[in-house]
């Protein structure tokens, strides 16, 4: 008598398993009288290898090949009911995905954030980040911002007891962050632009501090900003000024402080001589003297413009008050 196909209760549906075992047991039904005879397929059914030698059993343990790479193997059961009436079913395709390899994936920001991929449901526990092949201290969660760069990798037991160490993902730290010059820069005017553009993915905010870099007072309210005006508190002094910035984050986590910035602000103009006595050759001596220009000089000789004295330099005799006006 042929055989009668059925659908449906008596071979199961088809199903995706995912395992870090070297075997699994692929769900099947079991309706007894009912016999199951198990193939290895390609992932539509086809081309079909009996398992078990053709013999029939309801719970097949199968056994993937590799134990290097992720590999997917896909199985089909048919079943038969041996005794009268003669009925057969075909489950559909079971895919079992044997999961070898821990992967780690990078976000694109930047600095980028390292994490186990999550296309795989396999658990994992654990876990240790190395650079270059050496521990970082605290690095044991399941995530990591790098900071500087190297070569990432993580080490991490999944749920089968297996200690695995996942693929390399190597971070180039951009090299413009924070920079170690200790810059002085003078003006004539009442305030000076200080500016610095920080790699992608970067911010800027900017501290007034005293000379050695200490007590800082945040500026712009702390908002981050990479252009800041800052200016003098004295209308009638040369004073100097003191900043420096410090670079963070999407995380709004600090990565780097810069040197301290100097910006002197000329309010007076002092005049120097060529010597302790008269007669001496008078120069404007600014300061500091490195960026400031200055132009169209006059001398005055106790608060007289004297005539045809209207160089960068005078020759003084007489020792009365002598000053300069000068436009920068």
């Amino acid at each position: 008598m042929p055989f009668e196909k059925v659908k449906g209760q008596y071979c199961s549906a088809a199903s995706v398993t995912e395992t870090c075992n070297s075997s699994q047991i692929p769900n099947s039904t079991n309706f007894v009288p009912w016999e199951y005879i198990w193939f290895e397929t390609d992932a539509l059914g086809g081309n079909r290898v009996p398992l078990n030698n053709g013999l029939p059993t309801n719970y097949l343990t199968v056994t993937p090949t590799q134990t290097i790479n992720d590999e997917t193997h896909y199985y089909i059961e048919e079943g038969h009911r041996p005794v009268i009436p003669y009925l057969t079913c075909t489950s559909g395709v079971k895919t079992v995905k044997v999961i070898y390899e821990l992967k780690i994936v990078s976000n694109n920001l930047n600095p980028p954030i390292y994490s186990i991929s999550n296309t795989s449901s396999i658990v994992y526990t654990n876990y240790q980040w190395y650079k270059n092949n050496v521990i970082i201290a605290g690095a044991t969660s399941s995530t990591y911002m790098p900071s500087t760069s190297g070569a990432y990798t993580l080490r991490a037991t999944n749920s089968c007891n297996n200690t695995l160490t996942s693929n390399i993902l190597s971070y180039n730290a951009p090299n413009n962050q924070c920079s170690s010059n200790t810059p002085t820069y003078s003006t004539c005017n009442a305030s000076y632009n200080l500016s610095f553009v920080p790699a992608s993915g970067y911010s800027v905010t900017w501290y007034r501090c005293d000379a050695s870099g200490n007590n800082g007072a945040i500026l712009n309210n702390g908002n981050p900003t990479n252009s800041i005006n800052v200016s003098s508190s004295t209308s009638s002094a040369t004073q100097g000024y003191y900043y420096y910035y410090v670079c963070t984050d999407v995380f709004s986590n600090a990565r780097c402080t810069s040197a301290v910035i100097t910006v002197v602000f000329k309010k007076d103009l002092p005049i120097a001589t060529s010597s302790n006595s008269l007669p001496a050759t008078l120069t404007p001596n600014p300061f500091p003297s490195n960026n400031t220009v200055y132009g169209n000089y006059q001398w005055y000789r106790n608060g007289k413009i004297i005539p045809g004295a209207n160089s960068s330099s005078f020759y003084a005799t007489l020792p009365i008050y002598i000053h300069m006006v000068v436009a920068k």
